[in-house]
């Protein structure tokens, strides 16, 4: 069974607080695997986009991690030429940052 989403409102607001510190903050997203949004602080078109094509892309990976070596993605970073994303995974659930350069 999967466990539960414990991620607080407090919680993603000190997140999101501490990010917002970093030079280019564009915004921080909080996804089930799925590629379902739970929490973001960026507009619902773009968030449900965004996290169905990166659920995808860290499901992939996955497989290709565990054909590799047995593991499972934990994190992965994407650099475009403006924009910098930073994927963290848990077991249930990924957060998404994204910065411009």
């Amino acid at each position: 069974m999967a466990k539960k989403i414990t991620l607080s409102d407090k919680m993603f607001k000190d997140l999101i607080d501490r990010f917002k510190e970093k030079k280019g903050f564009l915004g921080v997203i909080l996804s089930t695997n799925d590629g379902l949004p739970v929490k973001s602080t960026l507009d619902t078109d773009i968030t449900e986009e965004f996290t169905a094509r990166m659920a995808y892309l860290l499901g992939k990976l996955d497989k290709f991690a565990k054909k590799l070596d047995g593991t499972k993605v934990v994190g992965l970073t994407v650099e475009t030429e403006n924009t910098e994303i930073i994927l963290i995974k848990e077991d249930t659930t990924f957060m998404s940052v994204l910065l411009a350069k």
